[in-house]
């Protein structure tokens, strides 16, 4: 499973000759499980109160930009292990954009266990708390750090005594209605965590697209939206000409409908497989035939089936599908990436493909 990480970058300040010390901007973002996705939303809220809260505090001018990822996964996902919160797992200082990145653990079972917000900060404290000992390794001149952990913590005992919205924050995930539609995206991690939990989940095709919708059920009406956009946003990354000649060998043809299809098919086979193929389409002879001759048209309609069974048949929102239209529309063809091939190439170039499927 990859894990998404982000580095938040400021647009650079004019700074007169009498100012010594630059203020960090500081986002704090998490790569963890689906599981915990709605958990830790609260950590979203809090970066956006850290930043208006050290907003006339310096630092030193060692680091004017600052990315805090929080790893928590959960280990039964393949990882087979609980890390310790506060375990440093990725330090990146670039002296030249005074940039600090940094990634730490959170003890998902810890974690999970938290019963109130303050608790589950209190947890994001004690790791980042650990994880700067590390830092301090690092010797970052002008970074004045301690200063830092200290105003750190005193934000979250703030944050926890104030009733804190940010409705109009920059950085928040809640979409209103007349917000640009490029901005409905679901994070292609927790995509992914959607998809693969459904396949562990299911013992077949059909028994994973109702578990899939199941999921997406008990998500709110813009989560349901943003993984529509982002399956279209998937699905247009295998417009190539690998996939391409992956359906010419396995169907003996290639129509626009049959590779739209085999393509959201391959998506439900999981992010590896997905990746792999659209690299080398040769590792689909792992697959039986029937997984993925027939294709997944069904996987087309998920969010609107999710959103319907969530909101009923007679709702009047708007369905995810006609949302996305304006952001990605498969239907109006695909610029293919990759190179192209002739047919009698076929049996040459993909020997162990061509193999198996031809018949």
């Amino acid at each position: 499973m990859e894990l998404h990480s982000f580095a938040w970058y400021p647009a650079p300040r004019k700074q007169s000759a009498l100012v010594i010390n630059i203020k960090v901007k500081i986002k704090i973002n998490k790569e963890i499980s689906f599981d915990l996705y709605k958990k830790l939303e609260i950590v979203d809220n809090f970066s956006n109160f850290l930043n208006g809260q050290i907003n006339d505090i310096s630092f030193g001018k060692g680091v004017n930009s600052m990315s805090i990822v929080l790893n928590c996964v959960d280990p039964e996902m393949g990882i087979a292990q609980d890390f310790e919160t506060g375990i440093l797992i990725y330090v990146k200082y670039t002296k030249s954009k005074k940039n600090l990145e940094f990634d730490f653990k959170l003890n998902h079972t810890e974690v999970k266990n938290t019963n109130t917000e303050e608790e589950l900060l209190n947890v994001v404290s004690t790791g980042l708390q650990k994880s700067l000992v590390k830092l301090k390794e690092l010797g970052i001149q002008y970074f004045d750090i301690t200063k830092f952990e200290t105003e750190f913590k005193l934000s979250i005992d703030r944050f926890n005594k104030t009733d804190y919205t940010h409705q109009n924050d920059p950085f928040n995930y809640e979409l209103s209605k007349d917000i640009s539609t490029t901005n409905y995206k679901m994070k292609e991690v927790v995509f992914w965590e959607i998809i693969e939990q459904s396949r562990e989940e299911s013992n077949d095709y059909n028994n994973q697209l109702k578990i899939i919708i199941e999921k997406l059920g008990k998500l709110d009406e813009n989560e349901i939206i943003g993984f529509e956009f982002t399956f279209r946003k998937v699905l247009a990354k295998s417009a190539h000409y690998n996939i391409m000649a992956a359906v010419k060998i396995i169907n003996d043809f290639g129509s626009d409908d049959n590779s739209l299809y085999f393509r959201c098919r391959l998506i439900a086979e999981g992010k590896d497989m997905y990746n792999s193929a659209i690299k080398n389409p040769e590792t689909l002879i792992s697959l039986r035939l029937q997984e993925i001759e027939f294709g997944g048209e069904e996987m087309l309609y998920l969010a609107d089936a999710a959103f319907i069974e969530k909101f009923g048949e007679n709702t009047d929102k708007e369905l995810p599908r006609n949302r996305a239209l304006n952001y990605l529309n498969y239907d109006e063809g695909e610029e293919l990436k990759g190179v192209d091939w002739k047919e009698e190439e076929l049996p040459f170039k993909y020997p162990k493909l061509w193999k198996k499927f031809k018949r």
